[in-house]
């Protein structure tokens, strides 16, 4: 995911460096037994608004979008399943 990120952040001029207070909180949120809980983001949200806007930013790399569509499918299922978030 570092580096799709990496690719979409110099593609559009952008440091590495702009995610490292998320790579830093993702990472000290692991240490938490509801690692879950701590989930955030649009698909978490069910904002599809949001996520619709992300898609058609990746509309040009359709391997990336799909990497987003599974992830926030993902998401929004265990959601569903687990009723925690």
């Amino acid at each position: 995911m570092y580096a799709v990120a990496e690719d979409l952040l110099t593609e559009n001029d952008l440091p590495m460096d702009l995610l490292q207070p998320i790579i830093k909180k993702t990472a000290s949120n692991v240490r938490h037994k509801d690692i879950y809980g701590f989930q955030t983001g649009p698909a978490i949200r069910e904002d599809l608004t949001t996520m619709k806007t992300h898609l058609d930013f990746l509309s040009d790399k359709p391997e990336y979008e799909k990497i987003y569509q599974i992830l926030s499918d993902s998401i929004i299922k265990f959601k569903h399943q687990n009723d925690k978030l």
